[in-house]
């Protein structure tokens, strides 16, 4: 079970994963596999994370145009997709502004609908999720430092294990519709399209 400070956690058993002392703080690192031991796990969190999922997708989220009448997204937003209705409009995220590709503008008079996948601390993600980031980030950091095959063939069954874990809590909780699709609302809707 992780602590409060899971960051923390993660990065130490990463560490114990490759025979090395933990550390005290993630904040001021002299060791240079700890430094490497942080950055991995920050960069497979942005990994496993962008690939959206139950615990870090809101969706239709309503977004407004502001004083400028752009429609800026969250700087924590990793992917954006907007509601259907929108789909002929071609909306498409730049940065942190929504672009109509259709109109070539960023200009907005009315806010939008968008599902938003969102990069969440490592602190703020379900115990299945947190695990598999940590078994992934150790076995990589693992490969690239150590280049241990032994080490490594261990590991990824348990990262495959962990992933397993992760995908079966999506299914039981994220509630999946056919109808999420967009492929089935178009045919459901196919008048609309038409």
């Amino acid at each position: 079970m992780f602590t409060h400070d899971r960051e923390l956690e993660i990065v130490n058993a990463i560490l114990r994963g490759m025979g090395e002392a933990p550390v005290s703080s993630v904040d001021d690192l002299e060791l240079v596999d700890a430094a490497m031991a942080v950055d991995m796990l920050h960069e497979v969190n942005r990994e496993i994370q962008s690939r959206g999922w139950y615990w870090n997708t809101d969706r239709q989220t309503f977004l407004e145009p502001g004083t400028d009448g752009q429609i800026r997204v969250p700087k924590d937003t990793l992917k954006f997709t907007p509601s259907p209705e929108y789909h002929t409009k071609r909306l498409v995220l730049r940065g942190n502004r929504v672009y109509d590709a259709q109109h070539q503008t960023y200009q907005f008079s009315e806010g939008i609908r968008a599902d938003l996948v969102v990069l969440l601390p490592i602190s703020d993600v379900p115990e299945s999720a947190a695990h598999y980031i940590k078994v992934r980030a150790g076995r990589l950091l693992q490969e690239q430092l150590l280049g241990s095959q032994t080490l490594s063939m261990f590991t990824r069954t348990d990262e495959a294990t962990a992933l397993s874990a992760m995908e079966n809590e999506e299914a039981e909780v994220a509630n999946f519709s056919m109808a999420d699709s967009w492929d089935v609302f178009r045919i459901i809707n196919r008048d609309t399209f038409i």
